[in-house]
């Protein structure tokens, strides 16, 4: 299973530096709209660069180039869906049937959120009367974290005893007017997709790993079978 896992993971990872490779080169639309690359030395690229200000045919044709390369500039400054969209497919995720929805943008640029197991954990704004937090912020990389609402309270004490039965860090968290952790401007309730009642359990990496629509009527026995999952144990104990 490490060896499928990491496979995978480094498909994500190619994909990170192939984006990272290709945003120097692309670089060169400004070149071309500047007119520099064919300048011969730096008194040539000066008088190339003016050229843009010009109020001529040619600098009218730059000005308009540069624009498009701006634009085109935004595969580097604005693929929020390039690096917010990574999905993993492994053993360490729990599927549970459903697949991502079919993007409606670019999906390099626009990050459309989901808790499909495998997404990233989706972001809305939580918190208090005092504290403004990222719903990343209440899912910590030293730990497994389980996002549910106040109809699932009984995930609580499910989530403890997991952690305590499987010698893992396991901290449930409920999302709702009264706690600690409220839905400051309702937008968890719509991204989240899963009830009230529902949970989402998150890997240390911010990943979906698993999720529940509602609450079983065994929490805690289908808690511990994802998570043991997750952690490669279900075949062994």
């Amino acid at each position: 299973m490490v060896d499928t896992n990491i496979r995978r993971r480094a498909a994500i990872a190619q994909r990170i530096v192939k984006r990272a490779n290709q945003s120097p080169r692309d670089w060169g639309r400004f070149y071309e709209a500047l007119g520099l690359t064919e300048a011969v030395d730096v008194g040539d690229m000066a008088r190339q660069l003016d050229v843009r200000k010009d109020n001529s045919e040619e600098g009218r044709r730059r000005r308009a180039a540069l624009v498009e390369a701006m634009d085109f500039k935004n595969y580097e400054f604005n693929t929020h869906g390039h690096d917010m969209g990574q999905f993993y497919e492994s053993e360490a995720i729990v599927p549970d049937g459903s697949v991502l929805p079919e993007p409606g943008r670019d999906p390099e640029l626009y990050y459309e959120q989901s808790t499909v197991p495998g997404s990233h954990l989706p972001h809305a704004w939580v918190g208090d009367q005092v504290d403004k937090l990222a719903t990343m912020d209440i899912a910590p990389y030293t730990q497994f974290t389980l996002i549910t609402g106040i109809a699932g309270e009984d995930w609580v004490e499910a989530a403890e005893k997991v952690s305590a039965e499987l010698g893992v860090p396991l901290a449930a968290v409920v999302i709702g007017p009264g706690r600690p952790i409220t839905d400051l401007y309702y937008d968890w309730a719509k991204v989240r997709e899963v009830e009230e009642s529902g949970a989402l359990l998150i890997r240390p990496d911010k990943h979906v790993a698993w999720r529940a629509t509602t609450l079983p009527d065994d929490p805690q026995g289908a808690l511990r079978s994802a998570v043991a999952q997750v952690l490669g144990r279900a075949a062994i104990e």
